[in-house]
């Protein structure tokens, strides 16, 4: 008898379990309350897509905007072949304010395909504006199933303000494990029915402004320098870091983390620094110290002053001192590869302290800087010999950038800096410089405001250029959207079209070698490689695709004579006299509206 009581006990404390299982079971079978998964996987299709709405499982849309990732896609079988990186961060890693072929990970990718041409690099960009180490630590299992060849880590600014942090609205408990607990319930669809539920219950319209993400998710404004919540953010971030590494280096996988850096020149504290006895008060003294010392070319006692007021500032949206010392202390106990970012920034800036030389605002570089990150990363691959190679590209700047990237990035900059924790430094658009010319900023604005498309905006800019006889400038701009979209004939026949007027031949000979690729028997194209290879002095080159463009039969008898005649040019050009006199009276006899020829013939007879 006490034997069956105590079974049926059991039962009673089992029946909210068997509840939920049944719950769970019943949700899933019908697709209800499925959790978002960072990557989208179908059997029957040959790549993997990343969920671009994967910030809807840490943001509420009902408190703050909901960040978006770029949909990207990578091969679903991994190819012996192929160089495979994944990108963790935040906006600085998305690239935020510039778009797709500025951010750090694309600038790498463009490096690494130029000097590893028979590799295939797929480089992963998961890079979501306003998140942090909560989020990351949330995505390393499936980062992990996917043959990582190396992951990039740069996060660490987000702590304080970024989804789950002590500031933000995005924030239920100051305690990490409780925040790491809530992140595995929400792979969970009975959990998720629950979490809808309860907020649809406690909706409340009108929470949400039209400010930026930067000023709707914050909810703690300012979070003193003596304030606990600051010590919550340095154990937290300890912790999930700490678990990050664990699994990667478990795993075996090369991992390369880089310490944070920030505008120190050109970026005031935000804080309002308000209480006379608090001292944070000393964080725009700091500052303005950190100004005289630099005017008076004392850049070490500046550096110490910039540095101190970003770590008193009230407003922490610059990752501090104690992130990166953090970052440091977990990157030796791992015994992993780390870049120090400070210390690069400091060595490429004017008394080795970065202002807007490096950034766009308070911490997310300008084109400049991104491609310097990128170009500090591709070293530090050559260097862990990931790829057999050596370090040949020079650090120049950003690749495939044009001024119409760097207007986009102002323009959208310009809405940011008119809202909090700004002090509202540019008031009316009518005050405005444009980066480049007004047509490139007319462009820019309706990209951004207009929410037109990135390759379109370029091309607008292209066809502008085209009608105004600036076809160097044209060519440019077409061959950012070919190195963005290789698989785009449109674009790269315009690329061509505009080098040869530029005299790019180089340009001109890479975009052709494209084309073939998709397109081996266009005659049109290789008759355009050899004239490219001509020009390049790549005579044997220009000399067997000229012979193959002709053989193809199917030029037309005006393409048909150029196509000859640019045969005798190379004939003459390796000293076939002989053969290039006959070539040249076929073409004379056949097509004498040629008027060229006669005077190459003459020449050609008095040698």
């Amino acid at each position: 008898m006490d034997g069956k009581k105590v079974s049926f006990k059991v039962f009673l404390v089992f029946i909210p379990f068997l509840f939920f299982i049944l719950l769970e079971f019943t949700l899933r079978i019908f697709g209800l309350f499925n959790p978002q998964s960072l990557f989208f996987e179908n059997k029957n299709i040959d790549f993997i897509q990343v969920n671009s709405d994967i910030g809807q499982k840490y943001f509420d849309s009902n408190k703050v905007p909901v960040p978006n990732m770029y949909p990207q896609k990578f091969s679903a079988i991994k190819s012996k072949n192929t160089f495979r990186i994944f990108c963790l961060g935040g906006s600085t890693t998305a690239g935020f304010p510039y778009e797709m072929n500025v951010p750090f990970p694309q600038q790498l990718k463009f490096i690494l395909e130029d000097n590893f041409p028979e590799k295939k690099i797929e480089i992963i960009n998961l890079g979501l504006s306003a998140i942090n180490s909560f989020t990351i630590l949330d995505w390393i299992p499936q980062i992990i199933n996917h043959e990582p060849d190396l992951i990039i880590i740069y996060m660490g600014h987000n702590e304080y303000y970024g989804a789950y942090g002590v500031g933000s609205k995005i924030s239920f408990t100051n305690n990490g494990l409780l925040v790491r607990i809530a992140l595995k319930l929400k792979n969970l669809n009975s959990f998720l029915m629950l979490e809808k539920i309860l907020s649809f219950s406690m909706f409340k319209i009108g929470d949400k402004s039209n400010g930026t993400l930067m000023e709707q998710i914050s909810n703690k404004k300012e979070i003193p320098i003596d304030s606990k919540l600051r010590q919550k953010v340095y154990n937290n971030f300890d912790k999930n870091l700490e678990i990050i590494l664990k699994d990667i280096t478990n795993n075996n996988i090369p991992v390369i983390i880089s310490t944070l850096t920030s505008n120190l020149l050109d970026q005031p504290p935000f804080g309002k620094n308000s209480k006379e006895d608090n001292e944070s008060i000393k964080s725009i003294k700091f500052y303005n110290k950190g100004i005289d010392f630099f005017a008076n070319q004392n850049y070490d006692s500046s550096k110490i002053c910039f540095n101190k007021a970003r770590d008193l500032d009230e407003i922490p949206f610059r990752a501090d001192k104690k992130i990166n010392q953090i970052i440091k202390k977990k990157s030796n106990d791992f015994k992993i590869e780390r870049l120090d970012m400070v210390e690069i920034f400091e060595e490429n800036s004017k008394g080795g302290i970065p202002g807007d030389n490096l950034f766009s605002d308070h911490l997310h570089p300008n084109p400049k800087g991104y491609a310097l990150i990128a170009y500090s990363l591709y070293k530090k691959i050559i260097h862990m010999e990931l790829l057999d190679g050596d370090i040949i590209t020079k650090y120049n700047g950003p690749n495939y950038v044009t001024k119409l990237d760097w207007e986009i990035g102002e323009q959208r900059l310009f809405r940011l800096k008119k809202r909090w924790p700004f002090k509202h430094q540019i008031i009316d658009y009518s005050n405005y410089t444009p980066y480049g010319n007004k047509i490139t900023a007319q462009i820019a604005n309706e990209f951004v405001f207009k929410h037109h498309i990135w390759g379109k905006a370029h091309e607008d800019l292209a066809k502008y250029y085209e009608s105004n006889m600036k076809f160097l400038y044209a060519s440019k701009e077409y061959e950012v959207i070919t190195k963005m979209f290789p698989d785009k004939k449109k674009y790269l026949y315009k690329l061509i079209e505009n080098g040869k007027k530029s005299s790019l031949w180089s340009v001109v000979e890479k975009t052709c070698l494209k084309l073939l690729k998709l397109d081996p028997d266009n005659a049109i194209v290789r008759y355009d490689l050899a004239l490219s290879q001509r020009s390049l002095g790549k005579l044997k080159k220009s000399f067997e695709n000229i012979n193959q463009s002709i053989e193809y039969g199917a030029l037309n008898d005006n393409q048909l004579a150029y196509a000859l005649f640019l045969k005798a040019l190379i004939l003459i050009d390796i000293k076939e006299y002989d053969d290039s006199k006959k070539l040249l009276s076929r073409i004379k006899k056949d097509y004498p509206s040629l008027i060229k020829v006669d005077s190459i013939l003459k020449k050609l007879n008095q040698h």
